[in-house]
């Protein structure tokens, strides 16, 4: 009975969303209609099958019209980022094209001969991985709350698809409860991104402190819950294959900027406070791969005074510095030196290491101005339009006896200033 109750709603939901396409021509709500039918219809195979109105060995009609639902949800999930566009929309229908090449193989074994079970949840997994990995990209790059949105529904639908294309049993998956959270997760989002929800006129009905501390408890859960989800993917993928031990690390990254999210929304923190939680975020990863850190923090009482928007900047920036140390310098030392420079009045952060280095060719100051499209985000561009954002300077060179070298000067002096007013 349940199942029917929500085989019912489901279809509801898909009229009211396709009604919505009728009258505004919002492909939002034609993806969001489309994806919903097809998971309904899939439904509605579940219950013929408990039904007993159709045999049991309708698993390859299932795994059909599961692969349309995983067909819809992408191609919402990109809309919403506004990135339903080549390559995403190519890895969309090659992965559909491919599982329900792989969902129906197992009709013709006598062409092929391989096991079709596992061609078809490798094939999703492996599809499904690339275009999260391009949704966190395109949602780093944006950096908005809906955004932001987008690629923790991603996370969630990537977690729940993965353990389904593994069960034996498609048939009986949609006794999870993720389910149904993962598809009130999709229709908030559905609802939010198409300004059906008033979030501004919400978000205002309460008074500031209330507002603050719905910001933190909902900060945590975002970390309690989806960090622990990318915690099991990371371990999973950790055993794999290079290809997915790459894609372990770069999960690895995302739960790092997940925790410094939470971290950040704590308090509205000095430099000082940043770059320690930085450091507490980053050790352990730097020590797996074998690179030893040394960390130089002075002056603390000045660089107490850096707050907000410039304490912000430097965390992204060292951050970005330390990741490039991680993943291409190819180091076993990092030095972290953060310093004020009295006689320029102006915050000094060092990071050096000992790893191969640049090429020629390669300095911050001789990057181009990232374009509206790359700013904030990341690489030697996104790093000097974030010091060029505060009034900084950011240069990136050789450092002596070989490896590179990033500093970041920023003037203090309005910031000095102000203090000594108040």
């Amino acid at each position: 009975m349940a199942l029917l109750t929500t085989v019912l709603a489901a279809c509801g939901l898909v009229g009211y969303a396709l009604y919505q396409y009728w009258r505004s021509k919002n492909l939002l709500d034609l993806l969001f209609g489309l994806s919903v039918l097809s998971w309904s219809i899939w439904l509605a195979l579940l219950f013929a099958v408990e039904q007993g109105w159709l045999a049991r060995d309708s698993v390859h009609l299932a795994r059909v019209l599961y692969q349309a639902t995983i067909f819809g949800g992408s191609a919402f999930l990109l809309q919403a980022l506004n990135a339903l566009h080549w390559p995403q929309t190519a890895l969309v229908i090659a992965q559909a094209v491919a599982g329900v090449f792989f969902a129906l193989a197992s009709l013709v074994e006598w062409i092929f001969p391989l096991d079709p079970m596992i061609g078809w949840s490798e094939v999703n997994i492996v599809f499904a991985v690339l275009l999260l990995l391009r949704i966190a990209q395109v949602a780093w790059r944006l950096s908005t709350n809906d955004a932001w949105m987008v690629l923790l529904v991603s996370i969630l639908g990537m977690s729940i698809m993965q353990a389904d294309v593994r069960a034996s049993d498609l048939l009986v998956a949609w006794t999870s409860s993720a389910h149904n959270f993962y598809a009130a997760a999709m229709l908030l989002l559905w609802l939010i991104l198409t300004r059906r929800v008033d979030t501004l006129r919400l978000a205002t009905s309460h008074p500031p402190d209330d507002l603050e501390l719905e910001r933190k408890r909902l900060a945590q859960e975002l970390h309690d819950g989806v960090g622990s989800e990318l915690v099991s993917i990371i371990a999973t993928l950790d055993a794999g294959t290079p290809q997915q031990r790459s894609t372990a690390a770069s999960l690895q990254h995302c739960l790092l900027e997940l925790k410094l999210l939470v971290d950040s929304t704590a308090h509205e923190g000095s430099v000082v406070e940043h770059l320690a939680s930085l450091r507490y975020r980053l050790q352990p990863l730097l020590q797996s791969a074998g690179v030893k850190m040394r960390w130089d923090m002075r002056d603390e009482d000045v660089l107490e005074h850096a707050r907000g928007e410039l304490a912000k900047q430097v965390l992204r920036i060292a951050q970005e510095a330390l990741a490039n140390v991680l993943i291409h310098s190819h180091a076993d030392e990092v030095v972290v030196t953060c310093w004020y420079e009295k006689a320029k009045r102006a915050l000094i952060l060092e990071v050096v290491d000992n790893g191969t280095g640049l090429p020629p060719d390669m300095h911050a100051d001789r990057c181009p101005m990232p374009s509206s499209e790359m700013r904030g985000g990341k690489g030697l561009p996104g790093m000097s339009w974030r010091a060029r954002k505060v009034g900084g300077h950011l240069v990136v060179g050789t450092a002596p006896g070989g490896g590179t070298r990033v500093t970041l000067q920023i003037p203090m002096r309005s910031t000095l200033k102000r203090h000594e007013r108040e």
